[in-house]
């Protein structure tokens, strides 16, 4: 591990649409025009890329600057041992690890959370979860992260984009074949959505919902499972709290959309090595 992060201090890594070293932010994604996890890249902007949402809405504002923003080479040591995996394999630092190193303590107990609420879960569960609650919550942050992940881990287009409806997302290609989920990833993001549900809506009839859905669950994977969606699902609602309140931009865009229109079949298939 120490070799690993040796090289990637000595290199510099790709972040945020430039390159973060010793020496500080420099435009540009690097030496691959498609940025390091072979999906096209938005422009080379010189602080933080301002990604077009794929939700219609206009860029947000650029994030204010109240909170720095640590490089990887000047993270703690704690949290360079385990960022250093994630980095390897994306080619850039979050934006929001950058921000959550400004309390290491707090963020490497969060990693450590994150990995063991998903210990017992199977990869694809992790990802109805993630890509279910990035969408509802709006959090295009982790939602882009994920969609790529998952078409990464050998799941189509097609797939995503059938969870993302099923969390409401309509904004998708029309030419997507449709598919039908697996009566389990079903009764999971069932579960997730009724968890994130607009607290102010809480109803005897919501509290029926969520202990039914619970209870689906429970009945499909077990309570010990039962128990890590809900701790993963927790765990990105406060990613989402943290990433709207600094205004944090997702540092890559959707797999669908390539920052002017959405990408068809052909280019789907290109650009995720995957048919739709």
């Amino acid at each position: 591990m120490k070799e690993v992060i040796t090289t990637i201090r000595r290199k510099g890594l790709v972040c945020l649409g430039g390159i973060v070293g010793r020496h500080g932010f420099s435009g540009g994604n690097g030496n691959d025009p498609n940025g390091p996890t072979g999906f096209p890249m938005i422009g080379a902007p010189t602080r933080s890329p301002r990604i077009r949402h794929d939700d219609g809405l206009s860029p947000t504002p650029p994030p204010l600057p109240l909170i720095p923003r640590i490089p990887f080479d000047d993270l703690d040591d704690r949290l360079a041992v385990r960022l250093a995996p994630r980095v390897e394999r994306l080619g850039y630092l979050g934006e929001f690890f950058q921000c959550g190193a400004n309390q290491p303590d707090a963020l490497a107990h969060f990693i450590d959370f994150t990995e063991s609420s998903k210990a017992g879960l199977d990869a694809v569960m992790v990802e109805v979860v993630a890509l279910t609650a990035s969408a509802r919550l709006h959090n295009l942050y982790e939602r882009h992260q994920h969609e790529r992940l998952s078409v990464r881990s050998g799941r189509t287009a097609a797939w995503v984009a059938a969870v993302l409806r099923g969390a409401g997302v309509d904004q998708l290609p029309a030419s997507l074949p449709a598919v039908v989920l697996d009566p389990d990833h079903v009764a999971i993001q069932r579960l997730v959505l009724a968890t994130i549900a607009d607290p102010s809506t809480a109803t005897i009839e919501g509290r029926a919902e969520i202990s039914g859905a619970l209870e689906a669950v429970i009945r499909v994977i077990g309570p010990e499972k039962a128990v890590g969606i809900l701790f993963i699902t927790a765990r990105y609602l406060a990613h989402a709290a943290v990433v709207r309140a600094l205004a944090i931009d997702p540092p890559v865009p959707s797999i669908f959309f390539d920052g002017n229109a959405f990408l068809d079949d052909h280019q789907l298939t290109n650009a995720n090595g995957t048919t739709p």
